[in-house]
């Protein structure tokens, strides 16, 4: 507030100033002319300018230590530390959640192998148990793994790639379960020759996720489209299913760990997918209504070497 009221201040006196010394100038010279007032006036403001700017410095270094420049890299180093709090902030809950969904699992490997000496020569019994037994352990493993790369997330290994071929070609890999479910697929390319700096793997992997999730929402048939649209030095992404949408409890806790609306879900798909957007200096934003579908909203920087 102090610094918002003399900054003010001073903008006042620089434009009292200026008339002043334009007043003056005018009457010294005798100059009539309203046009060449007016040149005379922002000659005068550029010339009383730097005095101005030193002072503004001046303020700057006073109230805040710094200059601009340390003031932006203060704030940027303020923001990472508030996405690093909101990343602990899951661990207590996250704590509860592995435990359950690793306990479930454990209690049916558990159980079967208690009965397993008394129902050995039960063949039914040994089939269902040559059925469970690995579909709980690989879900065991699943949540390890996706809990592994969520803490300790790779650093992108950044290239130039043609994100329209990498989504073409990602969209390939699940032709099958488009036909299957009938899916029409629309592509809406601003341009086919869109080179961004990304990791082709991790980026993979983000579209893999948002078409399997937009593709598990339509369950009798409708439409996906895939958007891109690339401004100045920013890219946009829009992925827009017809599904069965979300409510809005279900948006908020959309990007919590182990929420998931998908059976047999683990619900960290959208967590490691929305920490490689962060690590690339992305965004992701989601829109959706209950029977309207969804849309996903992914904006990627260029990158300063194309």
């Amino acid at each position: 507030l102090v610094y918002s009221t003399l900054a003010l201040i001073i903008t006042l006196a620089y434009l009292i100033l200026v008339i002043l010394a334009g007043k003056a100038f005018q009457g010294l010279s005798g100059v009539q002319s309203f046009w060449m007032n007016l040149m005379i006036m922002l000659g005068i403001a550029m010339l009383f300018n730097p005095l101005r700017q030193r002072i503004q410095r001046f303020l700057d270094r006073r109230f805040f230590q710094g200059t601009l420049e340390s003031l932006d890299q203060e704030r940027q180093r303020l923001q990472h530390e508030l996405y690093q709090k909101e990343k602990l902030a899951y661990v207590g809950q996250m704590a509860s959640s592995v435990a359950h969904e690793i306990r479930n699992p454990l209690t049916s490997i558990k159980t079967f192998l208690e009965y397993l000496p008394q129902k050995y020569q039960d063949k039914a019994f040994r089939d269902k148990f040559d059925q469970l037994i690995p579909k709980e352990i690989n879900r065991i493993q699943n949540v390890v793994s996706n809990l592994l790369d969520l803490a300790r997330p790779k650093k992108p290994v950044l290239a130039p790639i043609n994100i329209c071929d990498l989504l073409n070609s990602t969209l390939e890999l699940l032709s099958d379960q488009i036909a299957l479910k009938k899916i029409q697929v629309k592509k809406e390319y601003e341009k086919e020759d869109i080179v961004l700096s990304v990791d082709e793997g991790q980026m993979k992997q983000v579209f893999l996720n948002l078409f399997l999730n937009a593709i598990q929402a339509m369950d009798e048939g409708g439409t996906l489209t895939v958007r891109t649209t690339l401004h100045s030095s920013l890219f946009t992404l829009h992925i827009v299913d017809t599904g069965h949408g979300m409510s809005e409890a279900q948006l908020k806790n959309l990007f919590t760990p182990f929420e998931t609306t998908k059976p047999g879900g683990i619900g960290l798909g959208l967590i490691i997918t929305q920490e490689i957007i962060h690590a690339h200096g992305g965004t992701i934003s989601v829109e959706s209504k209950m029977g309207e579908g969804t849309r996903l909203i992914i904006q990627l920087p260029r990158g300063n070497n194309l």
